[in-house]
């Protein structure tokens, strides 16, 4: 319940990921600092919840609604490994229930402004990465560029908040592949830099978001109803005939990346590489302890080599996870913490 806790606590400034809890704790939330403020005026609060990587979240999206979304768009989205849809506040427990626990967790925000503000990003690209995307726009004939690694670029989710005449905000989601510009003499606006390489207008969403509903954004990631349905957890009586029965083998598949089509020169990033590189067992865990856990535990389908699986997953505590974003936009005026 502590995302419940997390998606209602007021906005305050968290620099960066937390560690996450132990086996049996709970996320605490955060403290409030001494000069810790909200901005004044219209502004989103960004919470980030990186959830573990080998953990479905198919349970979780069949409460959000994904029809916000136009339908082209919301294909487009899902064609490049990105996912959205908006929350009402009083689905938020069934959320939280439906949610993996995480184990690290940030919180930030963006004011009102006419340029849009990273609130996702990875890592340097390496140099070997190559990556394609989709930007075909029906009835267009099919457009897909290669997205190319080092130069210091990186990926990224740009986001900015539009608002009308009546005060209804609308939430606008870019994807970028950011590539910054070779130094020049001529003087630039720091917000201009942070558009520098390519941003994908033509993936663009708004969404509009009223004060009781929150914006998530997630990794298209779709697993096998099957395996969805043997990690629910059991009731009392499906534990009394587990027992009853020999124990199975245990599963030790891990999270794999889908083989590239033939010529394909796409390099995934090294915590996509292989299966084999990927250590799902958090490192205060017994490997009797990770034995006990990871029995009946379906195995994850292939993980795809898209956008949206370089941009949303990384490592936490030497754990590969997956990032859930919720954004809200609160009242106008909030009021100062501890001016």
């Amino acid at each position: 319940m502590q995302l419940v806790a997390l998606l209602l606590s007021a906005a305050i400034i968290v620099p960066g990921c937390k560690s996450g809890p132990g086996k049996d704790e709970v996320v605490p939330l955060p403290a409030l600092g001494q000069d810790q403020r909200v901005p004044r005026g219209v502004y989103a609060v960004v919470r980030r919840a990186d959830v573990p990587l080998d953990e479905p979240t198919d349970r979780v999206w069949a409460i959000i609604n994904e029809e916000v979304v136009p339908p082209l768009t919301h294909g487009a989205w899902r064609g490049n490994g990105l996912r959205v849809g908006i929350l009402r506040r009083d689905q938020l427990d069934a959320f939280a229930l439906a949610m993996p626990t995480p184990v690290a967790y940030g919180e930030s925000f963006i004011s009102q402004s006419a340029h849009p503000i990273p609130i996702l990003e990875t890592a340097q690209l390496r140099s070997d990465l190559r990556l394609q995307i989709d930007l075909t726009q029906p009835p267009r004939p099919r457009a897909v560029e290669t997205i190319a690694g080092g130069k210091s670029s990186r990926l990224r989710l740009l986001a900015r908040i539009e608002t009308d005449k009546q005060g209804q905000h609308t939430l606008v989601l870019t994807p970028q592949h950011y590539v910054p510009s070779p130094l020049t003499l001529i003087p630039r606006d720091p917000l201009e830099k942070e558009l520098d390489g390519r941003v994908y207008s033509e993936l663009s969403i708004g969404l509009k978001l009223g004060t009781d509903q929150v914006a998530v954004v997630d990794l298209y990631w779709p697993w096998p109803a099957a395996q969805i349905e043997s990690d629910k957890p059991a009731t009392p009586d499906e534990t009394g005939a587990r027992q009853a029965q020999p124990s199975p083998a245990r599963s030790t598949a891990k999270p794999a990346l889908a083989p590239a089509d033939p010529g394909d020169p796409a390099a995934p990033p090294r915590h996509l590489a292989s299966s084999d590189q990927l250590d799902i067992m958090p490192p205060d865990m017994s490997s009797s302890d990770a034995a006990d856990d990871s029995a009946d535990k379906p195995a994850p389908p292939p993980l795809p080599s898209t956008f949206g699986s370089t941009l949303f997953t990384s490592t936490r505590i030497r754990q590969p996870v997956r990032t859930v974003l919720l954004i809200s936009i609160p009242s106008p005026e909030p009021q100062q913490i501890n001016p």
